[in-house]
């Protein structure tokens, strides 16, 4: 998408920068950046928030993991599960400490690590798994490198926003990429289905 909104504009200059929901918020609130993407962030003062996705979280593994890909998984069921948790600060985390504290899985062990691209480095290199938004992972659908496992149990998902300031006007330029990201969110594919199933898995966003 990012390519192909390059092209379309390319008189426009984007910078594009990655950080947890709070740090997003608070460069929004300051005018560093003019809108933000992220998970709904725990403090939301002065802030104006628009829902793009309701999307479901699933297990990535590591190739190798003997796991069936796109086979639906319980966590509760994985006996061994070594995985790699986002920081306190992240919003995905709280999600996923409920669930823990709650007793509806249990990790054997976990790992923090900040930065989706870090993460997924690690993850395919070893024998931990973490937990992600499906359309996070779409361009991994036929990659070597990972195993995804849709969560059958606690059913697992996270709410994605559009993070804006109200004293800002949104550019042209930003309100186009929003449209073009939300085209290409109703557009990506569903999960396929496990080797041997009929049909496909579920749509990566809803």
């Amino acid at each position: 998408m990012l390519a192909r909104y390059t092209a379309t504009y390319p008189n426009v200059a984007v910078r594009i920068v990655e950080g947890l929901s709070g740090t997003l918020a608070d460069w929004v609130l300051s005018d560093k950046v003019d809108f933000a993407i992220c998970n709904r962030p725990a403090a939301t003062p002065g802030l104006s928030l628009r829902l793009l996705v309701t999307d479901r979280l699933v297990l990535v593994s590591a190739r190798n993991s003997g796991r069936m890909p796109f086979a639906p998984c319980r966590l509760a069921d994985i006996a061994d599960l070594k995985l790699v948790l986002p920081s306190p600060n992240h919003f995905l985390r709280h999600t996923l400490d409920h669930h823990i504290n709650r007793g509806d899985f249990r990790p054997a062990t976990t790992l923090e690590i900040d930065g989706q691209s870090a993460t997924l480095q690690f993850v395919a290199h070893s024998d931990w798994s973490t937990i992600l938004p499906t359309i996070a992972l779409i361009n991994e659908f036929d990659s070597p490198r990972f195993t995804i496992s849709p969560i059958e149990e606690p059913a697992l998902s996270t709410k994605i926003y559009e993070l804006r300031s109200p004293r800002r006007t949104p550019s042209a330029a930003s309100e186009r990429f929003i449209a073009m990201l939300e085209a290409q969110i109703r557009a990506a594919p569903a999960l396929p289905a496990p080797p041997g199933a009929g049909g496909a898995g579920h749509r990566p966003a809803q």
